[in-house]
């Protein structure tokens, strides 16, 4: 019977992390958390902002509306407040995020 190999021997990738010599796997958990209340900041203000775009656009294709919102006030109504409330939520949980890491990062800090 014939043993097909490819000749390659099994190696570790290079930067994998080696998690016996990491030392601290939390080390740096702060910044992780920086950086994920910046992506819901983010978020937040694409969800914003895509709310007023749709409204623009659908505002064009509004043949009536009333007088006291406008044309755009209609169409924002129309949209709906679903894209708004999101944003809301995901600004309100980035800056959360962000006090919790900045609040962890000067606990480490102050600890000898």
């Amino acid at each position: 019977m014939m043993r097909l190999t490819s000749g390659f021997k099994s190696t570790p990738l290079r930067g994998a992390i080696d998690p016996v010599r990491c030392g601290n796997p939390l080390k740096g958990i702060e910044m992780d958390r920086r950086v994920i209340g910046l992506g819901f900041c983010a978020i937040s203000t694409v969800l914003y902002s895509v709310n007023y775009i749709v409204a623009a656009q659908l505002a064009q294709t509004i043949s009536s509306w009333r007088t006291p919102p406008g044309r755009l006030g209609t169409a924002y109504e129309q949209v709906g407040t679903m894209p708004h409330n999101l944003a809301i939520v995901a600004l309100i949980i980035g800056i959360l995020y962000l006090v919790i890491g900045e609040v962890a990062a000067l606990q480490r800090k102050e600890k000898p």
